[in-house]
């Protein structure tokens, strides 16, 4: 029968309805975590305002999309090396010398545990 018991056999539009509802309901379940979650950590005596609910929904959405889009923008993961240096502005930018850049990872407690566990770097 497949994932979707009351679609088999119909069309794949009603399939594409179904799935579209799940994920608006998904959604909306986590948006009303989130709106709780919110009262707790501001102040659990909200809950005492009548549609509480309904008028905080809108603002934690917004906050949660803004959030979204800011996650979107933090780059990846960049290379620390010599070459790294060489090629990346925004690592030359942290950096003043190639060396400063050595030092930090020569002493850096990370560097230092991957080193141990036989990884070789640049």
């Amino acid at each position: 029968m497949g994932e979707y018991p009351y679609c088999s056999g119909i069309g794949g539009w009603l399939r594409s309805v179904w799935e579209q509802n799940i994920e608006r309901r998904r959604r909306e379940r986590l948006l009303l975590r989130s709106v709780e979650h919110a009262v707790d950590v501001a102040d659990p005596v909200i809950r005492q305002a009548r549609k509480y609910r309904k008028i905080l929904h809108p603002p934690v959405e917004r906050a949660m999309q803004y959030c979204g889009t800011i996650i979107d923008s933090i780059p990846g993961p960049v290379e620390l090396s010599r070459r790294g240096y060489n090629e990346n502005p925004s690592v030359r930018s942290l950096f003043n010398k190639p060396e400063d850049l050595e030092d930090l990872l020569r002493i850096s407690p990370e560097t230092k545990a991957l080193s141990d566990q036989g990884y070789e770097g640049d």
